[in-house]
């Protein structure tokens, strides 16, 4: 039995961020990868009260 590995390695620096309700955004895994889930590296600056209907937000802090 043969197993096939998949990896994926995006480096923020080499994202272009976007502006979003919470701050600057750059995708790092994304449904188009075939993703079972995305991950976002967000700076959080000035965020807006809001919600996601049919999705949750999980914030791993890197600093601050």
């Amino acid at each position: 039995m043969s197993t096939v590995a998949r990896f994926l390695r995006r480096d923020p620096a080499e994202v272009e961020p976007w502006a979003e309700t919470c701050g600057q955004i750059r995708p790092l895994i994304e449904e188009a990868d075939g993703a079972a889930a995305e991950v976002h590296h967000v700076e959080i600056d000035h965020a807006k009260l809001h919600y996601h209907e049919k999705t949750d937000e999980v914030y791993y802090v890197i600093a601050g």
